[in-house]
């Protein structure tokens, strides 16, 4: 009776080892998702009034990852205006006490400037990838031909 339940016990157990053993090649590997470009837009619109307003509206919480991704940043300014409407600069990221995310951490690497031209074709700059993690909060600054100053800031989150 022994032999008889020893001899089924080796068949189960080889049917299990059978059916398990394929998925548990340590060989395979899992290929990571490419990194990508992800775009975050700023729009700048005039709003015609007594006084004058200008809104802006920013893509706000765009998530990347560390050392892999990066941010194309797309300006543009919608409204009357001359040729260099708005001088808009993106700069200031902070998430505790760290700063400037991209690139090697200069200020250089984590500053971009745009000059939209009124109604016209996105300004675009690309980041270099993150080296540092966290969300991280950024100011956009825009001067207006009239000297106005707004500023807003939104949040980037920067995954490991």
């Amino acid at each position: 009776m022994k032999k008889a339940l020893f001899a089924s016990f080796l068949v189960s157990m080889a049917f299990l080892a059978a059916s398990c053993g394929k998925s548990s090649n340590s060989n395979e590997s899992v290929t990571p998702a490419p990194a990508s470009n992800k775009p975050l837009r700023v729009t700048i619109t005039y709003v015609d009034g007594t006084p004058e307003q200008f809104k802006i509206d920013v893509d706000d919480g765009v998530r990347i990852r560390k050392g892999r991704d990066t941010i194309k940043w797309r300006v543009k300014y919608v409204g009357p205006g001359s040729a260099n409407a708005a001088d808009v600069t993106i700069d200031d990221f902070k998430s505790g006490s760290e700063t400037n995310p991209f690139g090697d951490g200069s200020a250089g690497k984590n500053k971009f400037r745009f000059d939209p031209s009124a109604g016209g074709d996105d300004k675009t700059a690309d980041t270099e990838p993150a080296a540092k993690a966290g969300d991280f909060k950024y100011k956009i600054s825009v001067i207006l031909p009239n000297g106005k100053v707004i500023v807003v800031d939104p949040v980037v989150i920067i995954d490991n």
